[in-house]
């Protein structure tokens, strides 16, 4: 009878140690109006992918267009789903910049806040578990300074 009992429960202890463990899902996440800089024009949004890790999940900085004089990031703000849906990987940061208005904030002041959000980007990799494959995509304005 203790023999039954022993067995029995050796069983059930394989049986329960066996079992997989279900990995951690990481939801999808957007923050809204996140600040890079110190300049109140140095904010984005910031569109992470569930099941994102450091390894796998690419990274598209969009970057709006209007001559460095207009423009902000809300004028991609409604493209920001369909590249979610072609591209549910990719985390996604729609961004704004400094305009150069009324002789200030003259360029290369737009190229300097592209530099830096692409660095505060990189210093938070770990915390939004994104890899280091970075693309920039832009209209216009935005076009020239992602290249």
């Amino acid at each position: 009878m203790l023999r039954s009992i022993f067995f029995s429960l050796l069983f059930v202890f394989l049986l329960v140690s066996c079992k997989k463990k279900e990995k951690a899902v990481i939801p999808s996440l957007t923050k809204l109006n996140i600040s890079y800089g110190t300049d109140p024009r140095n904010i984005m949004d910031i569109y992470l992918p569930a099941n994102r890790t450091e390894a796998t999940t690419p990274v598209i900085i969009m970057i709006h267009g209007g001559g460095w004089s207009s423009g902000d990031k809300a004028d991609f703000t409604p493209f920001v789903d369909t590249l979610w849906k072609r591209m549910p990987q990719y985390a996604i940061f729609n961004i704004t910049y400094r305009l150069a208005l009324n002789g200030q904030n003259l360029f290369p002041a737009q190229e300097e806040d592209v530099k830096k959000c692409i660095e505060f980007i990189n210093s938070k990799r770990s915390e939004y578990k994104i890899s280091n494959r970075f693309a920039l995509l832009g209209g216009s304005a935005g076009a020239h300074l992602s290249l």
